[in-house]
């Protein structure tokens, strides 16, 4: 699985995690992915997150996608209203 030639994508995920050390605690989903430079062995970046919708073998490399998208999405949300402040 990968987006990009010479890249490695890990992904590691776990369900059911919960946030606080108690028995009535909020469980969340978790899902991390690092990037690897096939041929330098480094790590290029790596990202986590959670959430409450399910994750699986299936589908841990589109969540992971839609977070970088909505990341995305965001900082150039908040640079229009960077801009439109200093305007």
């Amino acid at each position: 699985m990968g987006w990009s030639k010479n890249l490695i994508y890990r992904y590691r995920y776990t369900s059911r995690v919960p946030l606080k050390d108690e028995d009535s605690s909020l469980e969340v989903n978790w899902c991390e992915v690092t990037v690897i430079n096939e041929k330098t062995g480094k790590i290029i970046s790596q990202n986590n997150r959670i959430t409450n919708h399910e994750i699986t073998e299936n589908n841990v490399e589109k969540i992971v996608k839609l977070d970088a998208a909505n990341r995305k999405l965001r900082m150039k949300a908040i640079t229009f209203l960077k801009i439109t402040v200093i305007i």
